[in-house]
């Protein structure tokens, strides 16, 4: 479409350097901007741009409906996670830290809501609900004693 050369592996080459979070697009990218180099302005331009709708493509329709669902993360979780593993141990973090966020998150809700750990499940806290203001209910039974 653009006639660059070696676009299949170029393409690949980006792809791996995708899965690199935040530097990963810049550097796929750069490798095309030199092979395409060949081409003049134009084309440098329209690989920069097809591979900027691509990666806004990726990022805001392909990873939230792929990724979002299956780890039961919102954006901001799973943009935390990928942050949190890089910081913590670089690629390899980066790559690891989605599913074990995921992980994460399905154990503490299903033990925030474990009546072994969370009492307030069973209703021992149901006193909290309770309204103080309302007098007792009465007993039928005590008044009709009480008349006689």
């Amino acid at each position: 479409m653009l006639q660059v050369s070696f676009a299949g592996a170029l393409g690949l080459l980006a792809a791996v350097a995708n899965l690199i979070p935040f530097v990963g697009p810049v550097l796929g990218l750069i490798p095309m901007v030199l092979v395409a180099w060949n081409g003049g302005a134009i084309t440098i331009g329209a690989v920069v741009a097809a591979s900027f709708v691509l990666q806004q493509i990726e990022a805001w329709v392909l990873q939230p409906w792929l990724v979002g669902p299956y780890l039961n993360l919102d954006p901001f979780e799973l943009l935390m996670s990928i942050i949190v593993g890089a910081e913590l141990l670089g690629v390899i973090g980066a790559l690891v830290a989605p599913p074990v966020a995921g992980i994460g998150k399905i154990l503490f809700l299903h033990y925030r809501h474990h009546p072994q750990f969370n009492p307030q499940v069973n209703g021992v806290a149901a006193i909290a609900e309770t309204d103080w203001a309302a007098p007792p209910p009465s007993d039928p039974t005590s008044e009709k004693e009480a008349d006689t």
